[in-house]
């Protein structure tokens, strides 16, 4: 799969650090693994690795403690690979060149970490990175300001059981609509706004993520 494929669904800071990271010129034959993962599948990663089968993975139902810097009003739940309360996928695993062993790619990717405000969150995976973590975000460049996102929001249609992250990016409202819903209680709660925000895509007034 290409880079844009695997990196589908990521918040876009993440995004924009990793392609600066694979862009260093020691690093071009690395790639990445697809980032975002269903919770169907991290189950199924969980279940290999309590059964001894597999590598560390987090528990799809777990719910992570944040600290004071934390920025937003969710709680980031289960893998950080799984879409989070901002409509985003909050981690991204590397995949290194053939011939290439753990420890050296270790060695290879390290010292870019910090120019990239890239974190390696789990001890024992080189490949696993983050951008933000439930400390909040990791120093390091930024999108321009005009490819910032801002105003980001969880929009619950209650009454047609549909969920929305909104969010500006440069000028322009950006909505991803949940693949499932997640109950009433969670987000702004705009009973009928269903109706209203496809309509509005429709009219190219917003755009679809």
């Amino acid at each position: 799969m290409s880079l844009d494929s695997n990196l589908k669904g990521i918040h876009p800071t993440l995004d924009f650090r990793i392609r600066g990271l694979l862009a260093e010129p020691s690093l071009r034959r690395y790639g990445t693994y697809p980032a975002v993962r269903s919770r169907a599948k991290q189950e199924a990663l969980y279940a290999r690795y309590k059964a001894g089968r597999g590598n560390l993975a987090a528990n799809p139902h777990r719910t992570l403690r944040t600290g004071p810097a934390f920025p937003y009003g969710w709680t980031p739940k289960g893998s950080w690979h799984m879409v989070q309360g901002d409509g985003y996928g909050h981690a991204v695993d590397l995949r290194r060149p053939p011939g290439v062993t753990r420890a050296m790619a270790d060695r290879a990717v390290k010292p870019y970490l910090a120019k990239w405000g890239l974190k390696q969150t789990v001890r024992s995976e080189w490949w696993h990175l983050q951008a933000l973590t439930s400390q909040g975000w990791v120093d390091g460049p930024m999108p321009s300001d005009n490819e910032r996102p801002t105003d980001m929001q969880i929009i619950n249609d209650t009454e047609k059981k549909r969920m929305f992250a909104s969010w500006t990016l440069g000028g322009t409202t950006v909505v991803r609509e949940y693949s499932s819903y997640r109950g009433p209680d969670i987000g702004e709660a705009l009973p009928g706004i269903s109706i209203i925000i496809d309509e509005q895509i429709a009219k190219k007034q917003i755009v679809k993520a």
